[in-house]
């Protein structure tokens, strides 16, 4: 009965506002709900084919605050809002039978009393957002004023050239507690609720992922340029995506594997198939060898990935026709130690050294280094400063930052990390999360 109280209060107190337009002596208008907000374009959407060479996964409490924001942040000082009661990520059926990624939210409006606090209408609605991703590439969107309008953060300028971006489109607002979609047949609350959801999804920024620290640990190991030809999502209680670049074999997109909850008090991770590195390797090196001596060829070849470091073995023939024995055995083995650490500047970097070593029963054999865009020279031990192979640390949207923490190299290449947003809420909790990574070797 308590409840039945507050509630017509509130209506009553509602009421002079959605009457304070009509004018005296005639009934009000049937309720109506504002138009559906404008969808804004972010880029194209991918066709999303299945298949992947880099999977992103986003921690669930991650996506879970950063739409709560989205929703209750807009909200300081407005007579009307909404309370966040629930927030569902999974996968559901369209219309036409497609399967979508979706967050459902459990939302319950209020209207702010006398007192200034709010006060609950108690009444109930579904907010279901679509996860679309907008894959921009010089050849999906091939002006490159409107590529960087779209990946650079605002009034800012950067030279990314391609990327991904990720939004939460409006799918469905329903009404709850009446059984019915928000706007059909609305009454006051639903005319005073549906205008502030559809003004916060507005204001959203799109959330960007860490593609050119991706892009650059391809490159590094093919030595060419590569680029991103589509993206697959999934939703099924935490948010993955599939990235497939146009170098090497790709695998299927695996909507169900989880392996981010290996590393506590992360927030996202970077895994990149090693399968692909360690191809793109072996034909780099094959690559330097025919340029220093058409015609060699490999003989075997192995690459591991092992705790903090990369181990390249091979054999090579190599013809060296005129002076000496044609063709020459080389043997050459390549250790890569890295490390995700804060370089000068206070950013997470992956650093790296190499130690290189090549030996032939033949005198006359010199050969390039096969990694030279990674390796800083054949060296015996660390130096005293490890070179920068990317940085790892970027806008996110929506006043936050990705910055890398970890890179796990035990049979795998996954860089793993945190955002500022879920820094923030950890100190607010009065838990604050350890400091990391640690400076780059040589950073004082």
């Amino acid at each position: 009965m308590k409840d039945m109280l507050i509630k017509g209060a509130l209506l009553l107190a509602l009421l002079p506002i959605l009457m304070s337009c009509v004018p005296t002596g005639t009934l009000p208008p049937q309720q109506q709900c504002p138009p559906l907000p404008a969808i804004i374009d972010r880029g194209p959407i991918p066709p999303m084919a299945g298949q992947s060479s880099v999977d992103i996964e986003i921690n669930r409490l991650y996506v879970i605050e950063r739409v709560r924001n989205m929703l209750e942040q807009a909200q300081t000082g407005a007579s009307a809002g909404v309370f966040v009661r629930g927030i569902d990520l999974k996968e559901i059926q369209d219309a036409s039978n497609q399967r979508i990624s979706v967050i459902a939210i459990r939302l319950e409006p209020w209207l702010r009393g006398q007192s200034g606090q709010p006060a609950s209408l108690q009444r109930s609605y579904r907010l279901t957002l679509k996860a679309v991703p907008h894959l921009i590439t010089p050849t999906t969107v091939p002006d490159i004023s409107r590529r960087r309008q779209l990946l650079c953060p605002p009034n800012t300028s950067c030279a990314t050239d391609q990327g991904m971006l990720l939004t939460f489109d409006l799918f469905e607002l329903y009404n709850v507690s009446f059984d019915r979609p928000a706007c059909n047949t609305p009454d006051m609350i639903d005319t005073q609720v549906v205008p502030e959801i559809f003004k916060n999804l507005a204001n959203q920024s799109p959330l960007a992922l860490p593609t050119d620290a991706i892009g650059a640990v391809l490159a590094g190991a093919t030595g060419g340029v590569i680029n991103l030809t589509d993206v697959n999502i999934s939703m099924d209680g935490f948010l993955k995506l599939g990235l497939q670049y146009d170098v090497g074999s790709t695998h299927v997109f695996d909507r169900n594997t989880q392996l981010l909850s290996r590393y506590p008090n992360r927030d996202w991770m970077v895994n990149i198939d090693t399968s692909i590195l360690r191809d793109a390797v072996r034909t780099r090196m094959l690559g330097i060898l025919t340029d220093q001596a058409p015609g060699s060829t490999i003989t075997s070849f192995n690459a591991a990935f092992l705790p903090g470091e990369i181990r390249v073995n091979g054999t090579a023939a190599v013809p060296v026709p005129g002076i000496c024995n044609s063709p020459a055995p080389v043997t050459i083995a390549a250790r890569n130690p890295a490390q995700m650490c804060k370089d000068a500047n206070g950013d997470s970097a992956i650093a790296f050294w190499t130690d290189l070593a090549y030996s032939s029963g033949n005198f006359c054999v010199n050969l390039a280094m096969f990694w030279n865009s990674i390796g800083v020279g054949t060296v015996s031990g660390p130096p005293p400063v490890w070179a920068t192979l990317t940085n790892v640390n970027f806008p996110a949207g929506n006043n936050d930052t990705f910055y890398g923490t970890d890179i796990d190299l035990d049979n795998a290449f996954a860089i793993v990390g945190r955002s500022t947003v879920m820094d923030r809420k950890a100190v607010a909790a009065g838990a604050p999360r350890p400091n990391a990574p640690v400076k780059c070797p040589g950073v004082p």
